[in-house]
């Protein structure tokens, strides 16, 4: 059996994150974006909020751009199942980033082996109610290194990635195992 990760934004303090600045509200759809069906123009962001810049630079929960150095790692390694898309971040158009964008796929998410548990690390000072685990059947999986679900918008990555990053220490990124995931039960 295969383990597997997700990728997630870190949310370091003094971070950039970043907003497309040259399409619509009713063009930027977060899902489409992660699975590479970007409108058909260059789509170029501005910076806000931080002044930090890392490898991972959070636009929305599950979409983010990487730096050319995280682009190079995936490139030289031969990672697949992602594409990086060529922007530009305005006033800082001598950094290079990509919007990271996912062609590898796996089936939907299984529900049915999720743990309830008591969490202490979704609200600090506080013991919840989470779920923990995220699963999908992995014979629906293509294979790839990095790859999505349907209907959510997790990145998922194999050892080989996660052994990449961390040995490369890629900056602004968790990588947590799909078994030790929480989020908050409704």
């Amino acid at each position: 059996m295969n383990e597997f990760y997700v990728l997630w934004e870190k949310g370091i303090r003094g971070e950039v994150i970043a907003f497309p600045d040259n399409i619509t509200l009713a063009e930027f759809n977060v899902s489409q974006f992660l699975r590479n069906q970007l409108p058909d123009k260059e789509i170029t962001f501005s910076a806000s909020l931080g002044k930090k810049f890392f490898d991972f630079v959070l636009v929305s929960p599950g979409l983010n751009l990487i730096s050319e150095k995280v682009y190079k790692l995936l490139m030289d390694n031969n990672i697949t199942g992602w594409k990086g898309i060529p922007t530009v971040i305005h006033k800082h158009e001598d950094l290079k980033y990509y919007i990271l964008t996912v062609t590898g796929r796996c089936g939907p998410l299984d529900r049915s082996k999720t743990q309830i548990v008591d969490s202490t690390k979704l609200i600090h000072g506080q013991t919840v109610k989470a779920n923990q685990g995220l699963f999908f059947p992995e014979d629906s999986w293509d294979g790839s290194d990095m790859f999505v679900s349907e209907y959510v918008n997790f990145t998922f990555v194999t050892e080989k990635v996660k052994t990449i990053l961390e040995k490369n220490k890629v900056t602004n990124v968790e990588i947590i195992n799909t078994k030790e995931y929480q989020w908050l039960k409704v």
